[in-house]
């Protein structure tokens, strides 16, 4: 019987210090995992850390052309001469005393009255009709 209970112990013993010796390869594992996070967190904080310095140095080239565009633009803007366009209805009533050009909706004026004060020049020409045949 005492043979039988050395024999439980020690079976019981050994799959105790197996159980251990596996927790303990898991726990290390875990380490091992945790250690290759960190670097591989590490690795990334580090290209993150780059593209935001690219970023940065991108936005500010930009932003330099950016405002190097709108410099030249605005002193292309101050070297144009701004001339008087034609003018347009005086808000005078026209003959039949309705508002409009010449008092009338849809009406041109014809070439000879169109610089007066008051008239507005025809703005488009309808196209030539062509005759079907």
């Amino acid at each position: 019987m005492r043979r039988e209970i050395v024999s439980t112990v020690s079976t019981a013993m050994k799959a105790a210090v197996a159980r251990a010796q596996s927790t303990a390869d898991n726990a290390r594992q875990m380490v091992l995992n945790r250690d290759k996070v960190l670097a591989d967190l590490d690795a990334d904080t580090a290209t993150l850390g780059d593209a935001i310095a690219a970023a940065g140095t991108e936005h500010a080239s930009m932003r330099e052309e950016w405002e190097t565009a709108d410099q030249a633009f605005t002193d292309r803007l101050d070297g144009i001469q701004l001339t008087p366009g034609p003018r347009g209805n005086d808000g005078s009533p026209g003959r039949d005393g309705s508002p409009g050009r010449d008092g009338a909706a849809g009406r041109t004026v014809c070439r000879a009255r169109m610089a007066r004060p008051g008239r507005t020049a025809p703005l488009a020409r309808p196209p030539p009709q062509r005759a079907s045949g």
